[in-house]
């Protein structure tokens, strides 16, 4: 197995390893792993923090999915580890993938350092809560 095409050129990445269908990647130096599927990728960065208690990631959850344009993100719990995995297309390549890339690294370093929102703090956009 072959590391993904689609990531090969991304100037941030380093590849550490291949675990089982997973490959250990940094990315701007985030943690993380990728997944290749007949289809796209999965890419998962590591959120930085403090564990999170049970109700605080369920609200960051909905909260996430509550977002339109995040309908390709998700919270995945691994252990003591928390991550922000992605979905990316096959034909998303180029200027659109590194765009995406930016905004998940964003999105990874933002849970990092604030609170889950306030329930009841409305959020219209991913683009105008992140930067």
């Amino acid at each position: 197995m072959t590391f993904p095409v689609a990531l090969a050129d991304v100037e941030s990445l380093r590849v550490h390893q291949r675990e089982g269908a997973r490959w250990r990647i940094t990315l701007a130096g985030v943690p993380g792993w990728c997944w290749e599927f007949p289809r796209g990728l999965c890419l998962a960065l590591t959120i930085e923090r403090p564990a999170m208690e049970e109700a605080q990631l369920v609200q960051a959850t909905l909260w996430l999915a509550s977002i339109p344009d995040s309908l390709d993100d998700s919270l995945v719990l691994e252990g003591e580890h928390l991550f922000l995995v992605r979905r990316y297309d096959q034909q998303t390549l180029g200027h659109e993938r590194n765009g995406r890339l930016q905004q998940h690294l964003a999105i990874v370093r933002w849970f990092a350092t604030h609170d889950v929102p306030a329930t009841g703090t409305p959020v219209t956009s991913a683009s105008g809560s992140w930067a």
